[in-house]
């Protein structure tokens, strides 16, 4: 059963989120990371994450699958899936070029 009370860390929300400033000056709105996902496929993941005030923060590939896992748990929506580390890297290469997460790559209920 999933709820919408989910009060652990959340993917870039243009709506709630400022862009990360680097230290060169640029500015993010998320870093996606591909990799093996819970159902063999391949999936593209945030690996920054932010925090119910608004923090954000940079996670290593493990902690990033975990807390994607557990986010498509307790919410219901799902980050998309690939059947090649070369589809969902040509995926991440795409949304970077059109302006990273602008808009939400999640969907619900769908894989």
């Amino acid at each position: 059963m999933h709820n919408n009370t989910w009060h652990g860390p959340v993917p870039f929300n243009p709506s709630k989120h400022k862009p990360v400033e680097l230290e060169d000056g640029k500015f993010m709105t998320e870093r996606l990371i591909s990799m093996d996902a819970p159902d063999g496929r391949t999936w593209a993941i945030p690996s920054v994450w932010f925090d119910q005030e608004g923090q954000h923060s940079q996670v290593d590939a493990a902690t990033a699958s975990m807390v994607a896992e557990m986010y498509e748990k307790a919410t219901g929506v799902t980050f998309p899936r690939f059947d090649t580390v070369e589809d969902a890297e040509a995926f991440i290469r795409k949304r970077s070029v059109k302006g990273g997460a602008s808009k939400s790559m999640l969907t619900r209920g769908g894989k």
